[in-house]
């Protein structure tokens, strides 16, 4: 019996040990982690639009990601980017009757002071944006018209070394003396037009999303006049502003200013997106991948890069591999 009993205890440690020894060699090889062999080429490096770039591959890694080169697939940004923003503004106009030209004009300011007031705007800096804009002539159309999009970026950032800007707009309106001959017809008098300017808006765009910053009525205007304009010649309404000059002749030689001046505005000058992504072509489950197919929609210089890794819980090793590439127009 105690043969026995010796016997079958043998049996047993001898099955720990084997046990043992294949948890052992098995933690070990699932410890080990090759680097892949690995590599990517392509038969040529220009294209057109819209050709099929196809991307050759030797070997069989595990895993492949694919980064194109384009915005939110480049490896470049990785570890994130900031998006530089663009402003656009427009509105709309509407001109009747009269003669005087360029009665309205379109302002920013960096360093008013929230005096609300004519002698408060004569202390400030204002920058003339109307250019960017179209503006209606006296006697053109009576009909509303777009200004289109006017780009904005550069008065407000003019002094390109701050990334937070707080500027106010102003619509002013100057009416000269109108009992002088017009400039564009000599059989009439100077009068100054009706204007109305309304749906005045800010669109924020970026190079992945474009939205509308401010309307009208988040400008929070105020509208002041100098003290011999008539009263109610100058009129806020909800989604429109009114301006007109004066109108009892005892007043027409006069020469006015009505302006509506905004709130604060904030501006950033980008904004950061977060990193880039790459794109998961091939997994450890999939079979061998020989080729990947991509196309570009817009023109210009790319760098595909290819990121091939063997991965376990118990570490990774990874190849890197780029491609130069140039996209033309077709």
């Amino acid at each position: 019996m105690q043969v026995g009993k010796y016997n079958f205890m043998n049996r047993i440690k001898v099955l720990i040990f084997l046990l043992a020894s294949f948890l052992i060699q098995a933690c070990d090889k699932i410890e080990k982690v090759d680097t892949p062999v690995f590599d990517a080429y392509l038969e040529k490096e220009n294209y057109l639009v819209g050709d099929t770039v196809d991307i050759k591959f030797k070997g069989d890694p595990g895993f492949i990601t694919l980064y194109t080169g384009i915005l939110g697939n480049d490896y470049g940004f990785k570890e994130g980017r900031d998006l530089e923003m663009s402003y656009l503004m427009n509105f709309d106009t509407q001109v009747l009757d009269g003669w005087q030209k360029d009665q309205l004009s379109i302002l920013v300011s960096k360093n008013f002071d929230g005096d609300y007031t004519i002698s408060g705007v004569n202390k400030a800096t204002w920058f003339d944006i109307t250019s960017k804009f179209r503006m209606l002539k006296p006697q053109e159309t009576r009909v509303y018209t777009t200004s289109g999009l006017g780009d904005i970026t550069s008065a407000i950032f003019e002094d390109k070394q701050h990334e937070e800007v707080d500027v106010y707009f102003a619509v002013k309106h100057v009416v000269k003396n109108q009992n002088l001959q017009s400039e564009l017809d000599a059989s009439k008098k100077n009068i100054a037009s009706l204007n109305r300017v309304r749906g005045i808006a800010i669109q924020k765009v970026s190079p992945v999303s474009e939205t509308i910053l401010y309307n009208h009525a988040s400008f929070g205007w105020k509208l002041f006049s100098t003290t011999n304009k008539e009263t109610d010649r100058a009129t806020l309404f909800p989604t429109y502003i009114e301006l007109r000059g004066n109108r009892l002749a005892a007043n027409l030689s006069a020469e006015t200013e009505d302006w509506a001046v905004s709130g604060k505005m904030s501006f950033s000058r980008s904004v950061y997106a977060g990193p880039d992504w790459g794109k998961s072509i091939k997994s450890l489950n999939d079979k061998r991948l020989n080729n990947y197919k991509i196309s570009y929609d817009k023109p210009g210089d790319y760098k595909i890069t290819l990121v091939a890794f063997n991965s376990n819980s118990e570490g990774r090793r990874e190849i890197i591999k780029q491609l130069q590439i140039k996209i033309l127009p077709r």
